[in-house]
């Protein structure tokens, strides 16, 4: 095991962190996002570690941080117009640039692409080591894959002492979510990740400015492919348009864990705070100023997780300003996200596969193929008899009174079903166990349906009642699938689209 040295801000820290640096090895330091796992950007062997000591997919690009113009001729091949006029208005700052990678920097930095993430960072101390180094520095946050980003020393030793050569404390980073991470080679300029710079600011610099919420072929920047920032408790995301509403859902959601045994902890604004009590809880700032909750979104997350909850109920922030990066953060943590290169996967889980998830299934499919969304809905029953036919009721509904035709056989739940989803949504909080029971990391993919949508409570199963209660239960399924669609088209923007190759189907 590596000793990890913790160091200061003093001058022979800073030297030693350099010195380090150049020697291949790996230093987190303090940024005004977060801090960052540093290492030498031109040397190939220093590159590889970070991937090592975080654990991070080798697919997963990160970002070079420079201190000055005088390093960019290492790093990219071309620095058109449009990169110079952003890089006057915000660097230093929270923006990182995608461009075209120059051949001499070594190609794990970029995940083998011809592009390459670059920022100036705006923190004395990174912009010190940086200078000191004399190198450009691959800096991806310094936390484990798929964890909270670290926003204090501690974050970053709680994660990686032992695995990094050394810390160097610089207290608290102020923004407290990543750079914003903008593709400049395509045109009009691309978000890929929101962040530090927000979208009004971008399109205030230099007009038209498009946002990447869907799926992609291949990721070009940190955060666009895997879970994210994520704790080891459950995430689930409550909204409501009036606090009233918010402190219900709440209300409801803590009862419906309490009913299943699990603990919570809740993820709160100033003003839900204020209204709705409950121990734990922690307010992150005001829903009027989403730079607070950006501020504390991290440490927040991972005070809670630190409880040993559960579950963690989170209240949804305005998709305004910084809110759009606290937004895309928790719903990442969430696993609410689709993966790169391939549809949205759903899997819905009932019990017997006859009734429930396949009324599910056929509803969702047809409305995403009617949104154009890029969704594979499939199902399954924990106690399934493989190959059994829908229920009569449900089949007859289905076809007279939505002209949907149904092919459907019963398929038993099993584990290469749940790996295969990238979202699992039970009808019952039984089903969810049976699904954490097969693959218990499955955690934070899989949901009960009522609460994946915001409300609480099981799906009821119509299995030998009258025809009534089967139209019920599937004009609940109905609406189901509809605020399934509304709440991922919202989510995913203008990405949201099947590209060839995706169909829905």
């Amino acid at each position: 095991m590596i000793i990890t040295e913790r160091l200061g801000t003093d001058a022979s820290s800073l030297q030693r962190a350099a010195e380090l640096l150049r020697a291949g090895q790996l230093v987190a330091f303090p940024t005004e996002t977060v801090y960052g796992l540093g290492a030498n950007a031109l040397d190939p062997g220093a590159v590889q570690a970070i991937f090592s000591a975080k654990g991070r997919p080798l697919d997963n690009p990160l970002i070079v941080h420079i201190a000055g113009a005088d390093q960019l001729e290492q790093v990219v091949a071309d620095f058109p117009a449009v990169a110079r006029q952003l890089a006057q208005r915000f660097w230093p700052g929270p923006l990182t640039l995608v461009l075209p990678r120059h051949p001499r920097l070594p190609p794990g930095v970029s995940a083998g692409l011809d592009t390459v993430a670059l920022r100036m960072p705006d923190h004395p101390v990174a912009s010190a080591i940086i200078k000191l180094a004399g190198v450009p520095v691959a800096a991806p946050s310094a936390n484990l894959a798929g964890r909270p980003s670290p926003t204090t020393a501690a974050h970053v030793l709680a994660d990686l002492e032992g695995r990094i050569a050394a810390v160097v404390d610089g207290g608290s980073s102020d923004i407290g979510v990543e750079s914003t991470v903008l593709d400049v080679t395509v045109t009009p300029p691309l978000i890929l990740r929101p962040g530090g710079v927000t979208v009004e600011q971008l399109r205030e610099a230099v007009g038209t400015v498009h946002a990447c919420r869907g799926h992609i072929e291949r990721p070009r920047s940190p955060g666009q492919k895997y879970r994210h920032y994520a704790p080891r408790a459950r995430v689930v995301l409550v909204e409501g348009s009036t606090g009233k509403e918010i402190s219900q859902q709440l209300a409801n959601l803590v009862r419906e864990c309490a009913s299943r045994g699990e603990t919570v902890g809740v993820l709160a604004s100033e003003e839900t705070a204020a209204g709705f009590g409950h121990d734990p809880m922690v307010a992150v700032g005001s829903r009027h100023a989403p730079g607070q909750a950006a501020a504390r979104l991290y440490a927040a997350l991972r005070e809670l997780d630190a409880l040993d909850v559960d579950v963690i109920l989170c209240e949804r922030w305005p998709r305004v300003g910084l809110g759009d990066a606290v937004m895309d953060r928790l719903e990442r943590a969430a696993g609410g996200w689709p993966d790169a290169g391939g549809p949205w996967r759903v899997l819905l889980v009932c019990t017997g596969n006859t009734c429930r998830s396949p009324v599910a299934e056929v509803l969702l499919r047809a409305a995403a193929v009617e949104a154009g969304l890029c969704v594979e809905v499939t199902s399954a029953g924990t106690s399934a008899v493989p190959g059994a036919p829908m229920t009569a009721y449900a089949r007859a509904l289905l076809e007279r009174d939505y002209g949907l035709k149904v092919r459907h056989s019963a398929r038993r739940l099993d584990a290469e079903l749940v790996s295969k989803a990238q979202v699992i949504l039970t009808m019952t909080a039984d089903h969810r166990r049976a699904v954490l029971a097969l693959d218990p990391s499955a955690a934070g993919r899989v949901f009960l349906l009522q609460e994946y949508l915001g409300a609480a409570g099981d799906i009821p199963d119509p299995y030998g009642g009258d025809q009534d209660e089967y139209r019920s239960m599937v004009q609940g399924l109905d609406r189901a699938a509809t605020g399934l669609v509304e709440r991922w088209k919202r989510e995913w923007g203008s990405g949201a689209g099947c590209r060839p190759g995706g169909q829905a189907r």
